[in-house]
């Protein structure tokens, strides 16, 4: 599943082309909101926002994007409750949470890994 893009605009944050803001300090709600829109959610439930909020926390933080050890473990979210909040895709969380790209490693490696959960 490839992940929504957005237009990148004159008068709003840049995008990358795979739908990733290029400033994280420029995400605001309401461009979190955009974000779902595009991605196909009428809005946000307190589960997703809860998700955002605390993926944002991680990387203020940390400065980087936690493993889904971290995530799980300091957050109490799995990977699979994640993706269930976000279309079967956990990249979508990252990208309206105002993450930057993670690369194509990580987005291989959650790829790979939602194909495995849906084969079995």
């Amino acid at each position: 599943m490839k992940i929504s893009e957005l237009p990148e605009s004159q008068s709003g944050p840049a995008f990358d082309e795979d739908g990733f803001l290029m400033d994280p300090k420029s995400w605001s709600e309401d461009i979190a909101l955009k974000m779902a829109h595009n991605n196909r959610f009428d809005d946000l439930t307190l589960e997703q926002w809860s998700i955002v909020r605390a993926l944002r926390d991680f990387y203020k933080w940390h400065g980087n994007f936690p493993t889904f050890h971290q995530f799980n473990h300091q957050y109490h979210w799995s990977i699979e409750e994640v993706a269930i909040n976000f279309n079967d895709h956990p990249l979508i969380a990252w990208q309206i949470a105002g993450m930057p790209n993670p690369g194509e490693e990580l987005k291989t490696y959650v790829n790979n890994m939602i194909d495995q959960q849906n084969s079995h």
